[in-house]
Protein backbone atom coordinates (compact mmCIF):
# COMPACT_ATOMS: atom_id res chain seq x y z
CA UNK A 1 0.00 0.00 0.00
CA UNK A 2 2.95 2.32 0.64
CA UNK A 3 4.10 2.15 -2.99
CA UNK A 4 0.53 2.74 -4.21
CA UNK A 5 0.16 5.71 -1.87
CA UNK A 6 3.55 7.02 -3.07
CA UNK A 7 2.44 6.68 -6.71
CA UNK A 8 -0.75 8.61 -5.99
CA UNK A 9 1.16 11.30 -4.12
CA UNK A 10 3.44 11.71 -7.14
CA UNK A 11 0.36 11.87 -9.41
CA UNK A 12 -1.21 14.43 -7.10
CA UNK A 13 1.92 16.59 -7.22
CA UNK A 14 2.04 16.35 -11.00
CA UNK A 15 -1.62 17.30 -11.30
CA UNK A 16 -1.20 20.23 -8.94
CA UNK A 17 1.79 21.51 -10.86
CA UNK A 18 0.14 21.30 -14.29
CA UNK A 19 -1.37 24.77 -14.00
CA UNK A 20 -5.03 23.92 -14.60
CA UNK A 21 -7.30 26.54 -13.08
CA UNK A 22 -9.36 25.25 -10.19
CA UNK A 23 -13.03 25.32 -11.14
CA UNK A 24 -16.21 23.61 -10.11
CA UNK A 25 -16.69 20.46 -12.12
CA UNK A 26 -19.98 19.05 -13.20
CA UNK A 27 -19.95 15.90 -11.11
CA UNK A 28 -23.44 14.55 -10.78
CA UNK A 29 -25.34 15.12 -7.59
CA UNK A 30 -27.29 12.20 -6.13
CA UNK A 31 -30.53 13.63 -7.55
CA UNK A 32 -29.06 13.74 -11.08
CA UNK A 33 -27.93 10.11 -11.13
CA UNK A 34 -29.87 7.61 -13.21
CA UNK A 35 -30.75 4.49 -11.30
CA UNK A 36 -31.89 2.61 -14.41
CA UNK A 37 -29.22 -0.05 -13.88
CA UNK A 38 -30.26 -0.81 -10.31
CA UNK A 39 -32.62 -3.75 -10.06
CA UNK A 40 -33.81 -3.25 -6.48
CA UNK A 41 -36.79 -0.86 -6.39
CA UNK A 42 -36.05 0.05 -2.76
CA UNK A 43 -32.62 1.33 -3.79
CA UNK A 44 -34.16 3.42 -6.58
CA UNK A 45 -36.49 5.23 -4.21
CA UNK A 46 -33.92 5.79 -1.49
CA UNK A 47 -32.18 9.16 -1.55
CA UNK A 48 -28.82 9.19 0.25
CA UNK A 49 -29.22 10.38 3.82
CA UNK A 50 -27.18 13.55 4.30
CA UNK A 51 -26.16 12.47 7.81
CA UNK A 52 -24.70 9.26 6.31
CA UNK A 53 -22.53 11.27 3.91
CA UNK A 54 -20.06 12.24 6.60
CA UNK A 55 -18.81 8.65 6.80
CA UNK A 56 -17.19 7.27 3.67
CA UNK A 57 -17.66 3.58 2.84
CA UNK A 58 -14.05 3.62 1.61
CA UNK A 59 -10.77 4.43 3.33
CA UNK A 60 -9.11 5.03 -0.05
CA UNK A 61 -10.40 5.28 -3.61
CA UNK A 62 -8.25 5.65 -6.73
CA UNK A 63 -9.95 5.89 -10.14
CA UNK A 64 -8.49 6.59 -13.57
CA UNK A 65 -10.56 6.55 -16.74
CA UNK A 66 -8.95 7.02 -20.15
CA UNK A 67 -11.01 8.03 -23.17
CA UNK A 68 -10.34 7.38 -26.84
CA UNK A 69 -9.11 10.95 -27.36
CA UNK A 70 -6.43 10.32 -24.70
CA UNK A 71 -8.03 12.57 -22.08
CA UNK A 72 -8.32 11.28 -18.52
CA UNK A 73 -10.67 11.53 -15.59
CA UNK A 74 -8.93 10.86 -12.27
CA UNK A 75 -10.07 10.64 -8.67
CA UNK A 76 -7.82 10.21 -5.65
CA UNK A 77 -9.36 10.02 -2.18
CA UNK A 78 -7.78 9.06 1.15
CA UNK A 79 -10.20 8.97 4.10
CA UNK A 80 -7.35 8.78 6.61
CA UNK A 81 -6.37 12.31 5.57
CA UNK A 82 -9.79 13.86 4.90
CA UNK A 83 -8.49 16.79 2.87
CA UNK A 84 -6.42 14.50 0.67
CA UNK A 85 -8.69 14.28 -2.36
CA UNK A 86 -8.54 15.39 -5.95
CA UNK A 87 -10.85 15.16 -8.94
CA UNK A 88 -9.19 15.99 -12.24
CA UNK A 89 -11.19 15.94 -15.48
CA UNK A 90 -9.08 16.64 -18.55
CA UNK A 91 -12.18 16.44 -20.76
CA UNK A 92 -13.47 19.65 -19.15
CA UNK A 93 -10.07 21.01 -18.09
CA UNK A 94 -11.21 21.12 -14.46
CA UNK A 95 -9.99 19.98 -11.09
CA UNK A 96 -11.11 20.09 -7.49
CA UNK A 97 -8.85 19.51 -4.53
CA UNK A 98 -9.25 19.15 -0.78
CA UNK A 99 -12.63 19.73 0.86
CA UNK A 100 -14.27 20.74 -2.44
CA UNK A 101 -13.37 17.34 -3.91
CA UNK A 102 -14.45 15.49 -0.75
CA UNK A 103 -17.82 17.29 -0.81
CA UNK A 104 -18.38 16.08 -4.40
CA UNK A 105 -17.15 12.53 -3.76
CA UNK A 106 -18.92 11.45 -0.56
CA UNK A 107 -22.46 11.47 -2.01
CA UNK A 108 -21.20 9.62 -5.09
CA UNK A 109 -19.47 6.97 -2.97
CA UNK A 110 -22.64 6.34 -0.99
CA UNK A 111 -24.76 6.25 -4.15
CA UNK A 112 -22.63 3.49 -5.72
CA UNK A 113 -23.54 1.03 -2.96
CA UNK A 114 -20.40 -0.96 -3.75
CA UNK A 115 -19.12 -3.60 -1.31
CA UNK A 116 -16.11 -5.87 -1.58
CA UNK A 117 -18.43 -8.88 -2.01
CA UNK A 118 -20.09 -7.40 -5.12
CA UNK A 119 -19.20 -8.92 -8.48
CA UNK A 120 -16.42 -6.92 -10.15
CA UNK A 121 -18.39 -6.36 -13.36
CA UNK A 122 -21.38 -5.05 -11.41
CA UNK A 123 -19.17 -2.76 -9.31
CA UNK A 124 -17.44 -1.34 -12.41
CA UNK A 125 -20.83 -0.82 -14.06
CA UNK A 126 -22.01 1.15 -11.02
CA UNK A 127 -18.84 3.29 -10.94
CA UNK A 128 -18.99 4.00 -14.67
CA UNK A 129 -22.65 5.06 -14.37
CA UNK A 130 -22.34 7.14 -11.21
CA UNK A 131 -19.14 8.93 -12.29
CA UNK A 132 -20.44 9.39 -15.85
CA UNK A 133 -17.49 7.64 -17.49
CA UNK A 134 -19.41 5.05 -19.54
CA UNK A 135 -17.56 6.05 -22.73
CA UNK A 136 -14.11 5.37 -21.25
CA UNK A 137 -11.93 2.93 -23.16
CA UNK A 138 -10.04 1.96 -20.00
CA UNK A 139 -10.92 2.20 -16.30
CA UNK A 140 -8.59 1.34 -13.45
CA UNK A 141 -9.98 1.39 -9.92
CA UNK A 142 -8.51 0.55 -6.52
CA UNK A 143 -10.82 0.63 -3.52
CA UNK A 144 -9.84 0.17 0.10
CA UNK A 145 -13.09 -0.54 1.94
CA UNK A 146 -13.85 0.64 5.47
CA UNK A 147 -13.89 -3.00 6.65
CA UNK A 148 -10.22 -3.40 5.63
CA UNK A 149 -10.75 -5.23 2.33
CA UNK A 150 -8.97 -4.08 -0.83
CA UNK A 151 -10.19 -4.74 -4.38
CA UNK A 152 -8.71 -3.79 -7.74
CA UNK A 153 -10.96 -3.41 -10.77
CA UNK A 154 -9.92 -3.07 -14.40
CA UNK A 155 -12.00 -2.46 -17.51
CA UNK A 156 -10.55 -2.31 -21.00
CA UNK A 157 -12.70 -1.81 -24.05
CA UNK A 158 -12.32 -4.54 -26.66
CA UNK A 159 -11.11 -3.28 -30.02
Amino acid sequence: MKSLRFQWCVCLLLLLSCGVKEQDIDSPTPSEISFSSIENDDAVNKEPNLSEQSASPFTAFYLTAVFENGKKYSVMYDHMHKNEAIIHDQRKDTKLIGEDAVDQLLPLFITTGITHTMEKDEALHQIMNVFLIRQASMVSLDIYFADGEHTTYLYQEND
